[in-house]
């Protein structure tokens, strides 16, 4: 991630991590890996540029769900 950052200018990294637990107590000096975000610079810069739109689509459901699914995005 430290590449990345470092060949593509602007980009974000953030990682989180939890503590270790053995035997209900935490073991100092260890870290589980949780998680990872990372979004590249040009597209962080991208975003100014982006019309704001809503988006309904509708699928319909067969078999045993029958139905009509509705999602939306914003």
């Amino acid at each position: 991630m430290e590449a990345l950052q470092s060949y593509v200018l602007g980009t974000v990294v953030t990682a989180q991590t939890t503590s270790v637990f053995e035997g209900g107590e935490i073991v100092p000096g260890k870290r589980m890996f949780k998680c990872v975000f990372w979004s590249f610079g040009p597209c962080i810069n991208g975003f100014a540029y982006c019309k704001p739109i809503v988006q309904v689509d509708g699928t319909w459901l067969y078999g045993k769900y029958t139905g009509t699914l509705l999602i939306a995005t914003a």
